[in-house]
């Protein structure tokens, strides 16, 4: 089976699966022999931030001499990102060889008239896959919520850790803060320590809530001080540490997410995972996270995000506003039908010079036409380049020497540029 029929046979699975049910993916557990119950898991969930706080908590980990599994979702370049160990992704043949490991269960499940999405069935195989290579530490986050998503069927985590919580798939979280955040406080067991991010009010009290009717200890991560974000990166104190923090992740949010991931490291630290300062700022620093603020040139300078929400599109132009005042921004924009993108795109008009509105090559686009109807309320500075190919190679034209290209507003867009950037411009 080469990669080609394995990534086909796994996004193949999933028809008959039930909606917002872990029945089904505790059953492939059973029948692949419970792995996640043999494994030492940090559980991520939250609307922005969780990727790059599992990034910042995996690598330190493993510059700290643990065997370190990471489960990501989505992937910007590769599908085998998905699923790492120290930083390696999982080979063609291991996706192979575990997808031929578990066919028989689907086969059963098939004939049981209980199927698991395509989704469930790669965090089981994640899990197998952890298990035989004996990872010390595994840093999962969830795909979508966390009560009811695949990887909840981990029953006793070393840490629940809860990002920035957002406006995002309204549609199957709920409409309000409060709605969507209960679903995020599902990760969260008893009496385990659980670590958020700052949240609004409204947030944060039904994360103290559920903490508090799990017995669980609540952890909310210190607000950094003499934060500063630059080209290079970011620099930030917390309290109790001496000296200061460095980032070469870039953008104001990241200041957050570190000192998220650094909370976490440090309750970690207390529960046997032994890390030395050293290594907690050497981690921290060195840290990278591509489709997040990611630079794919100099000249011109290409800054890829992957901003698909309104709280994401805030922090991105918050920090492109803040590190490139003076230059002129570019904003190669595409989205998906189903989000939030009329304020999205009200708030990128807030900040872009320039919008080149593409088609992304995804069943779920929104039609580049569509997102410039929606732009063209609130600026006149709008252009059809239907497909991302064509905005990048226009946003490239138009870019003078103190020009900047953002290309924003969904991962798929990301990947698909980020795709493009390297097999076609940047030879060029």
């Amino acid at each position: 089976m080469d990669i080609l029929d394995t990534l086909y046979y796994i996004k193949s699975i999933g028809k008959g699966s039930t909606k917002n049910s872990l029945e089904t993916v505790f059953r492939l557990c059973e029948l692949a022999g419970n792995p996640q119950d043999d494994l030492k898991i940090v559980h991520v969930a939250g609307t922005n931030g969780k990727g790059s706080v599992v990034a910042f908590v995996s690598h330190t980990l493993t510059l700290a001499g643990y065997r370190t599994g990471r489960f990501i979702s989505p992937y910007i370049d590769v599908f085998n990102e998905r699923i790492s160990i120290d930083g390696a992704y999982i080979s063609d043949d291991d996706l192979a060889l575990y997808v031929e490991r578990l066919k028989p269960a689907i086969d059963l499940m098939q004939k049981e008239g209980n199927m698991p999405s395509w989704f469930a069935f790669l965090t089981v195989l994640a899990f197998c896959y952890f298990k035989d290579k004996n990872c010390d530490i595994v840093v999962m986050e969830t795909g979508i919520g966390g009560l009811y998503d695949a990887t909840n069927v981990v029953k006793s985590p070393l840490l629940s850790v809860i990002t920035s919580v957002g406006y995002d798939h309204t549609r199957e979280l709920g409409n309000t803060l409060a709605e969507i955040a209960i679903q995020k406080c599902g990760i969260i067991k008893n009496g385990i320590p659980v670590i958020t991010s700052p949240q609004k009010d409204e947030v944060l009290t039904v994360i103290e809530e559920s903490s508090q009717a799990k017995k669980a200890p609540l952890f909310i991560a210190p607000k950094p001080t003499n934060a500063k974000c630059e080209e290079s990166g970011n620099l930030f104190d917390l309290p109790n540490f001496s000296a200061t923090f460095r980032s070469t992740l870039s953008g104001v949010y990241q200041i957050e997410n570190a000192a998220t991931a650094i909370c976490a490291l440090g309750v970690l630290n207390d529960r046997g995972f032994r890390i030395e300062e050293d290594v907690l700022y050497r981690g921290i620093e060195t840290t990278s996270w591509i489709g997040r603020f990611q630079r794919l040139s100099e000249k011109p300078l290409i800054i890829a995000d992957g901003a698909h929400n309104l709280s994401g599109m805030e922090a991105f132009c918050q920090s492109i506003d803040t590190i490139f005042p003076h230059r002129k921004k570019i904003f190669v924009l595409g989205m998906v039908a189903d989000k939030d993108y009329t304020s999205c795109m009200k708030r990128a008009c807030q900040s872009a010079d320039e919008i080149l509105a593409v088609t992304l090559n995804n069943p779920r686009a929104l039609k580049s036409e569509d997102i410039c109807k929606e732009v063209s309320i609130h600026t006149k500075n709008i252009t059809d380049a239907k497909t991302a190919e064509n905005g990048l190679k226009t946003a490239i034209s138009l870019c003078g020497d103190d020009d900047m290209i953002c290309i924003c507003g969904s991962l798929f867009l990301v990947s698909e540029s980020v795709s493009l950037w390297q097999k076609t411009f940047r030879k060029n």
